[in-house]
């Protein structure tokens, strides 16, 4: 695993009333790559916007079928014409739009 670009902000969290459990100048980053996740494939987890993203970099070569994400509770996935991926789900359909890379 590696980390993408450190954030300037530092934050705390206070978690509970005991000050032995509070963190505070915490470091944070824009992201993080894992590495070979699955062979020739690396995942990179980034904030966009305030959300967080993920994505897969797939070596030439390397087999696209071996990724498997599973959601929670879902009763339906589709990918939409444009490439939204829509997960429908007991509380309400929730999308993912794709954005192509250029690497």
């Amino acid at each position: 695993m590696r980390e993408l670009a450190r954030r300037r902000i530092r934050p705390a969290s206070f978690p509970g009333l005991t000050p032995s459990c509070w963190y505070t100048n915490l470091t944070t980053y824009t992201g993080i790559v894992y590495h070979n996740l699955y062979p020739g494939i690396d995942c990179i987890y980034r904030d966009t916007d305030g959300h967080m993203k993920r994505e897969f970099v797939v070596a030439p070569g390397a087999n696209p079928s071996a990724i498997g994400i599973h959601y929670e509770g879902a009763t339906g996935i589709s990918v939409d014409t444009d490439g939204t991926l829509i997960i429908t789900t007991p509380t309400g359909i929730q999308t993912n739009p794709h954005r192509s890379a250029s690497r």
